[in-house]
């Protein structure tokens, strides 16, 4: 959950939203190696490509995202 103040620029927004799926696909890219010997990245990478062709990378990367799911909540501040 993140709570956006309302003074906050839209550069400061977009570089934090940027920081934490940066973070989100490391932690993925780590997770995916340790289960399948291939980073996140590239698994979505050629899914994306030829996604008839790779029903069984949808499946690895369906529970990779289970696991670290990219949901990120944006809240008005109480004030």
């Amino acid at each position: 959950k993140i709570v956006v103040q309302k003074a906050t620029t839209y550069a400061i927004y977009t570089q934090i939203h940027n920081e934490i799926e940066e973070a989100l696909n490391e932690l993925r890219n780590k997770k995916c190696e340790e289960l399948f010997g291939e980073k996140y990245t590239v698994m979505k990478l050629r899914y994306n490509q030829t996604p008839d062709d790779n029903k069984e990378d949808k499946e690895k990367l369906d529970l990779i995202r289970l696991m670290y799911p990219g949901k990120i909540i944006e809240v008005q501040p109480k004030n």
